[in-house]
C-alpha cells in the first residue's frame, strides 16, 4: 500500500497542475461577470450563465478575429504537415552527406520553443 502512494500522488499532482488551467478557464467562462471578481475564488460557481458566450457571436469583430485565426492555423497546420512529409520521406529512403547532421537539426530545432 505504501508503495503505491507516491506514484499516485505524483500523478494526481501532475494532473491537477496540467488541467488545472483548463479547469479555472471553464469555470471563469461559465460564472457570472460580477462573480467572476469574486474573492475568496469559488471553484465552483453558485450560478451557471452562457451570457460570455453569446457576447462573442454578437461581437462582429471577435468573429473576424476568430475566422482569421481558424484560417492562419489551418493553413499553417497543412503546409507543416506537406513539410514534414517531404522531410520524413527524405531522410528515410534517401542516404546522402549530411544527413544525419541534419536529422540532428531537425531534432534539436523541435526541444526548443520558439
Amino acid at each position: 500500500m505504501r508503495r503505491l502512494f507516491a506514484p499516485a500522488t505524483t500523478v494526481a499532482l501532475i494532473g491537477i497542475f496540467a488541467f488545472g488551467p483548463v479547469y479555472w478557464v471553464l469555470v471563469t467562462a461559465l460564472t457570472p461577470t460580477h462573480d467572476v471578481f469574486r474573492f475568496p475564488p469559488h471553484f465552483i460557481p453558485d450560478r451557471v450563465t452562457f451570457e460570455h458566450f453569446t457576447a462573442i457571436f454578437d461581437n462582429p469583430k471577435l468573429l473576424r478575429y476568430l475566422t482569421n485565426s481558424l484560417i492562419v492555423s489551418t493553413v499553417t497546420a497543412v503546409l507543416t504537415v506537406i513539410v514534414a512529409a517531404y522531410t520524413g520521406y527524405s531522410f528515410a529512403k534517401f542516404r546522402y552527406r549530411g544527413r544525419r547532421s541534419l536529422m540532428y537539426l531537425v531534432l534539436a530545432s523541435q526541444m526548443f520553443p520558439q
